[in-house]
Order: structure tokens, then C-alpha cells, then sequence
């Protein structure tokens, strides 16, 4: 990893990060859109799903975000990504599932609350489960759905948008558990 800047400004978002499977059953799922839709598939290494969208933060207040997210108990759960999805105003076209779990929500909605309650801005809008895989897309995918690809994330994590050439690099600025699910279950 590399050093965090200690002035000035930081893209960050809180995210799921998939594993090298399901990120390559992912990258494949964007290459076959990519055909049938346009646009730019989003680079495998940054694909990933956001649950809370900071924008730019000061560098200063890291700290107190890995104090916010260091105070949440998340539960683990699965997530089957099974649709495909395409937000005609944005250009998107992404992976998603037909039921948002219980666990997913009630993390997605704890780190806003305490984000906010902490005065860092986040979106206003309701939390949609999303992994974006094209961008600037010229079509709607055709009505389908994905193969289902079953994800249980380990941990969520603190994550830097630095800019590149043509692109946008992320990287992992710290990362917490999701507590195992309980034997049964």
C-alpha cells in the first residue's frame, strides 16, 4: 500500500471487495456485456460494491473514519449477484441481486447513520446492492439475469480513488471483519 498523503483531500468510499474468484467470474460476466452493450468494462481490479460514498475527505479525518467503522459488529452473510441491472442516466450497467439480505441492509444503513452522525456527508439516496461492470455504455443489456455467483464477503473496507492516467486506480486503506455467521444458519 502505498502512503496516505497527510494534507489535502482524499476520495473515499467504504465497499465490499471481491475475491479473486468471484472477481474474475465478474470481469468474464462485463466482457460478454461489453459486446452486446458498449462502453468501457470497469478494470477487474476495481471492481467492487460501495456501501457508503464519502467523496472528498480531508486526510486528517481518517482517523475518525477507522474509528466509525472499527465500532460497527456486522454480521457476515451471503449474497447470490443474479441480475443484471442498467441506469440509463448514468451509462451503467452493473451486477446485483433480486434480494438485498437482511445483513447487507442493516450494515449498508448502521455506517451511514454513524457517518452522518459523525459529519461526513454520504448519499441521501436508498442503498441499492450494485458491482458497476461497464460505464458509459451505449445500450440497455437485453432482459437477463446472471449466473448466479453466490459471495460472502469476509470484511468491508476503507478505500482511496487516486486518479491515473485514463483511469482511476483504488486502493485498500484499511479493512474489518464481518463477524462469522452463526453454525446452522
Amino acid at each position: 500500500m502505498s502512503a496516505v498523503p497527510a494534507h489535502g483531500l482524499q476520495r473515499l468510499f467504504f465497499a465490499l471487495w471481491p475475491d479473486d474468484e468471484l472477481r474474475a467470474a465478474l470481469a468474464a460476466a462485463a466482457g460478454t456485456l461489453r459486446r452486446a452493450c458498449g462502453g468501457r468494462a470497469v478494470p477487474s481490479r476495481n471492481l467492487h460494491m460501495t456501501l457508503a460514498f464519502l467523496g472528498n475527505v480531508p486526510a486528517a479525518r481518517l482517523p475518525e473514519l477507522q474509528a466509525i467503522a472499527a465500532g460497527l459488529a456486522a454480521q457476515s452473510f451471503v449474497l447470490t449477484l443474479n441480475r443484471i441491472g442498467w441506469w440509463r442516466a448514468q451509462r451503467l450497467v452493473w451486477a446485483g441481486t433480486e434480494r438485498c439480505p437482511h445483513d447487507l441492509e442493516a450494515l449498508a444503513v448502521a455506517l451511514a447513520g454513524r457517518l452522518q452522525a459523525g459529519g461526513f456527508r454520504t448519499e441521501e439516496r436508498r442503498f441499492v446492492p450494485h458491482v458497476t461492470l461497464l460505464r458509459d455504455a451505449g445500450r440497455a443489456p437485453e432482459p437477463a439475469t446472471l449466473q448466479s455467483l453466490a459471495w460472502r464477503p469476509a470484511q468491508f473496507v476503507l478505500v482511496r480513488s487516486v486518479p491515473a492516467a485514463r483511469s482511476v486506480n483504488y486502493r485498500i486503506l484499511s479493512k474489518w471483519p464481518l463477524r462469522a455467521m452463526s453454525a446452522g444458519l
